[in-house]
Formats: structure tokens, sequence, C-alpha cells
């Protein structure tokens, strides 16, 4: 029998609650890498035909600002997936709390989970044959998390960027050096967000 009363209702609506919003978080991210999937396939097709149409690199200050505004972008979905990604587990935490203790309040054995945890994918094998792996190799699984997965897409699509400026561009010295100083604030802002992610509770 399914419980009633004023507390059980309370945690009903606020299991609710986060649970649109994990929903409104997922759907607003995979709307921005449409979006970005679809100016960035614009912008590489756009410059592709200058490149066509033009001879000399050092007379394109729109292939310029064109790349710059692809840093700047892929900046931008960078540290907002960051931002929604730990959004998201923050209100995955709430709901996995809320709906446990709603388990239990309608009498539910407390061995049953109920929680929305996924667990990782076992990319690493615990053993080959009659041969343990080591247990370090077996947190590798751990990465495959697609927490992780979104915003290294971004990071490697502005690493790409910077390696294509410096290697095969003669783009003008504050290009290069602006970009390469988004990609270190890129790394910089991705490392303290890993590390809160993981003391996020």
């Amino acid at each position: 029998m399914a419980p009633s009363g004023p507390r059980v209702e309370a945690l009903r609506a606020l299991l609710e609650q986060h649970w649109l919003h994990c929903r409104h978080l997922e759907t607003e991210r995979a709307w921005f890498m449409s979006i970005y999937g679809a100016v960035v396939g614009g912008i590489l097709a756009f410059g592709a035909t200058r490149l066509d149409a033009e001879t000399d690199l050092g007379d394109f200050p729109l292939i310029y600002g064109l790349i710059l505004f692809l840093v700047v972008l892929t900046f931008f979905g960078f540290f907002h997936t960051l931002r929604w990604i730990y959004s998201f587990e923050y209100h995955r935490g709430k709901v996995n709390e809320l709906a446990r203790a709603l388990w239990l309040a309608s009498g539910g054995e407390a061995s049953f989970d109920p929680t929305m945890n996924i667990p990782a994918l076992s990319m690493v094998p615990g053993a080959i044959g009659g041969w343990k792996m080591p247990g370090w190799l077996g947190k590798v699984n751990g990465f495959f998390k697609t927490r992780y997965w979104f915003p290294l897409f971004y990071f490697i699509v502005l690493t790409g960027i910077t390696l294509f400026l410096f290697l095969f561009i003669p783009a003008p010295v504050w290009l290069k050096g602006l970009s390469l100083a988004v990609w270190a604030v890129a790394l910089w802002v991705g490392t303290g967000w890993y590390f809160s992610l993981k003391r996020l509770k």
C-alpha cells in the first residue's frame, strides 16, 4: 500500500522537482550540442570554400575571425557542459536520497536499490582466463562514465583547434596566444571540476 501523509507528499514533491531538473539539464545539454555541431559544420564548410577561392592565408581576416569564434564557442560549450553535469549530478543525488526514503517509508526492503544509479561499463575485465587483472586497472572502468565524455569532447575539439593554429595556419601571434590561453584555462577549470565532482554528495 502506498504511504500517505504530509511528510511523504512533501518528499514526493521534492523528488519530482529534482527529477524535472535532471530532465531539463539533459535536454538543454543535448540541444546545445546539436546547435554546436550545426554551427561548426557551417563554419568549416564556409571556411573550406574561402580556402579554395584564395591562395594567401595571410589575407584571411575572415578566417581568423571564424577560428576565434570557434575557440570561444568551444570553450563556452566546455564550460557549460561542466556546469550542466555538476548540476545534474547534484539533482541526481537528491533524487536517489528521496527515492530511498520513499521506498523505505512504503515498507520496501532496504536490499532493493530504487535509485537511478547506473553501474560503470566493464570495459576492462576483472580477469582474463585464469589471470586476475591488477586492481588499479579495473579503475579504468570509472573513466567510461558519460559524465566525463561530454566535456572531454569539447576539450578535444579545443585542443585540435589550438594545434591546427600552431601547426598549419600562419595565424597572427595574438590569435595563437589567445587560443593557447583559452586552452590552458579550460584545462585548469576542467581539473577543478573533476575534483569537485568527486567530492559532490
